[in-house]
């Protein structure tokens, strides 16, 4: 898989609300420059990027929630956000997202292992995260449900991974 020439960010996030899920989104569909990506894959490399963050820096990427509805783990601010473009491909952009160092790192790791994956992979593949399951406290997979995904149970869960990513992309 080809990358695009990466560019290393030392910029504090805006503090303003939905900035930095909005940056973080920005930079994967810098990655994805030419072809864009789909809503849904957006949706679930946020999600990565977010369970990355919190096992490797004890902190979250950014403030919004996730929650478990019935296609895998959704942002509802970056769904608005993005609804318009429904099942087609959001538009790649040109220049990378301003984000802070470790949330650099975090999307292109997250990329690395994921971004040639389809959304409808991603969405298979997140369904049945723990945290997401977990989440979903037994409810069948086509009903609406919207509890929100605890950023402790996404790090806990995906922490069981990281020395799995570690010694394929970190180190």
């Amino acid at each position: 898989m080809k990358m695009r020439k990466l560019f290393s960010w030392k910029q504090e996030p805006n503090s303003e609300k939905g900035s930095v899920l909005l940056n973080v989104a920005q930079q994967f569909l810098y990655l994805s420059y030419p072809k864009g990506i789909s809503p849904r894959k957006l949706q679930k490399l946020t999600f990565y990027a977010q369970s990355l963050h919190l096992v490797l820096y004890n902190t979250p990427l950014f403030d919004e929630d996730f929650e478990a509805w019935v296609h895998g783990p959704i942002s509802p601010d970056l769904y608005y956000h993005f609804k318009k473009y429904g099942t087609q491909k959001i538009p790649s952009i040109e220049r990378p997202a301003l984000i802070e160092e470790k949330a650099f790192k975090a999307t292109q790791i997250i990329w690395k292992i994921y971004g040639h994956h389809s959304g409808k992979y991603l969405e298979r593949k997140a369904f049945y995260e723990e945290a997401f399951q977990i989440s979903r406290k037994g409810i069948p997979y086509y009903e609406s449900f919207n509890e929100i995904i605890p950023k402790e149970l996404m790090k806990s869960t995906f922490s069981k991974r990281v020395r799995i990513i570690r010694e394929e992309v970190i180190d």
